[in-house]
């Protein structure tokens, strides 16, 4: 066994995803013992040690019968869920259900909670696991509060709310309160579940009672201003090629490279090869991290060899000279999961491996590198496998953005009669709002071009971010204040949305023009060199 048996975490942190990418039967079945060595003593310190084996009625004579009649109740090559499941049955059947909360406490620890899935139960690759344990068995009124994730400036949001009375009694004078995000209203007609109550920024929902184990949804829709979004800083969506990009091969002869294949513009891919690989995809030029609410977001898809082949994202503030593993920055699209020793010979490690089941997108919080240059790796590491039949898909990468986002994330809560005051926010930062270069096709046809620059101030190099309808011969120009032009660049004919960088680190600080040139039009703005 890889750790002793012991329900002290600080002995055996054992989880599920421990038994991903081991070969041997203790592996698996050792994480499995695991929970059922929790309950038992979970149910001794409950009904305490009785010494009869036999004929006892001690927690450890409780347990012991539950995982035997479980046994009698589970499926036909069952997998972790459905012995699980079957331990519950078995309590139903025998004690009337009430261990159930006990039994869930003890899986929940090693993974095998509310929201776990055991995937096929011939794969020891698939499952996912879970750490909740069911609301019931948490004695509370509570609320939980959803809000639409994404939207453009201007469109409208829906906020839900589920409040749960599981108090163990009926709850009297329910009342609910929710704060409707500053520059956002209430539309009118558009709240379903309770009647509301409205006072400033403040709705309110009051509920004469809520019976033991019932639930009531609440819903409603705001409108949102449409000159309140994120600020795009840097977007490259990979149309203009490899112009942002440096690849490296660390280990193995795969590489990463642009190619269009289910999508219909280029996106950089490296296979799963089956062979031993580490490689490297790289942001050419440092990045400038400011705002208030710094976040890297990009979109992609993976299919790899589970727990054993993965990539991980990266981020160095000298220039390349470390590189610091994220994990914890990120907020939507997080790993997947522990990642082997042997991937990157780095212990407990998360990345992103197995089947992502299509394309998301990850976002990460850079509010720690706030002042900082950054540069961006993905980096991509794989190990031999005899089977070279088993060639996955591997790693995809696209719309690689940096911004400041706006989002919209305020707080729930519900108290009664029986209980405190309880509050929850949507998760994963409530609602972004997307960055402002996203304009409507009407607005663009109107307008025949919209560009944004980053950074400004700039010391170094400044990066231009246009959509343009229409092909046009496209360049970028650096004047003085008296009009003179001192540097340009031209990118030939371009349309669509793309990113344009122009260097100007040999020029002295002051305030200088940028004119953007495309086709016919043209625009300047004032650019600042610190």
């Amino acid at each position: 066994r890889r750790l002793p048996y012991s329900p002290a975490p600080a002995v055996n942190p054992q989880v599920y995803d421990d038994i991903i990418g081991t070969g041997a039967p203790h592996p698996l079945g050792e994480v499995w013992t695991a929970a059922l060595w929790d309950m038992y003593w979970l149910l001794v310190d409950r009904y305490g040690f009785d010494e009869d084996l036999i004929h006892g009625t001690g927690g450890n004579n409780i347990a012991v019968q539950l995982v035997m009649d479980g046994m009698k109740l589970q499926a036909c090559n069952p997998g972790f869920i459905d012995g699980r499941d079957a331990i519950l049955e078995a309590d139903q059947i025998n004690y009337g259900g009430a261990n159930q909360c006990i039994i869930w406490e003890a899986f929940a620890k090693r993974g095998l909670g509310v929201g776990a899935d055991q995937g096929n139960t011939g794969d020891r690759n698939d499952g996912l696991q879970s750490f909740e344990t069911p609301p019931a068995c948490i004695q509370t009124l509570r609320v939980e509060k959803t809000t639409t994730p994404l939207i453009k400036a201007g469109e409208e949001m829906e906020v839900r709310l589920e409040v749960m009375n599981f108090l163990g009694e009926t709850a009297t004078r329910v009342e609910v309160s929710d704060l409707l995000p500053d520059g956002t209203e209430l539309i009118a007609g558009s709240v379903s579940g309770a009647t509301a109550q409205q006072n400033g920024n403040q709705l309110r929902f009051v509920l004469d009672s809520l019976a033991q184990g019932q639930s009531l949804t609440i819903t409603y829709r705001l409108s949102t201003p449409a000159d309140q979004f994120s600020d795009r800083l840097f977007f490259d969506d990979m149309n203009s090629g490899d112009a942002n990009w440096d690849t490296e091969s660390l280990e193995g002869e795969s590489a990463w490279g642009l190619a269009v294949l289910q999508s219909e513009t280029p996106e950089w891919i490296i296979v799963d090869d089956g062979f031993e690989n580490d490689q490297v995809l790289r942001l050419r030029d440092p990045l400038t991290v400011t705002g208030d609410q710094p976040v890297l977001r990009f979109r992609h898809r993976y299919d790899t060899e589970p727990g054993l082949d993965g990539g991980i994202v990266q981020i160095s503030t000298n220039g390349g000279g470390d590189w610091q593993n994220l994990n914890a920055d990120f907020f939507r699209g997080r790993y997947r999961g522990k990642l082997a020793y042997s991937t990157f010979t780095v212990p407990f490690l998360e990345g992103f491996w197995g089947d992502s089941e299509g394309y998301l997108m990850s976002y990460i919080d850079l509010s720690d590198f706030l002042g900082e240059d950054i540069l961006v790796r993905f980096r991509f590491g794989t190990d031999f496998e005899e089977n070279l039949e088993n060639t996955r898909d591997g790693w995809r990468m696209d719309d690689f953005e940096v911004m400041d986002m706006f989002n919209y994330a305020t707080e729930a809560c519900v108290r009664s009669d029986q209980s405190a005051l309880n509050c929850a926010v949507a998760e994963a930062r409530g609602t972004i709002v997307e960055a402002g270069t996203t304009t409507s096709v009407a607005e663009l046809e109107k307008r025949g071009l919209d560009w944004s620059v980053f950074p400004n101030p700039v010391s170094d190099q400044v990066f231009v971010n246009l959509i343009r309808t229409e092909p046009g011969e496209t360049s970028l120009q650096l004047l003085g204040l008296e009009g003179r032009l001192l540097k340009e660049e031209r990118y030939g004919r371009l349309a669509g949305e793309v990113s344009l960088r122009l260097k100007i680190r040999d020029l002295a600080p002051g305030m200088y023009l940028l004119r953007l040139q495309s086709g016919s039009l043209s625009e300047t703005r004032k650019l600042i060199i610190r």
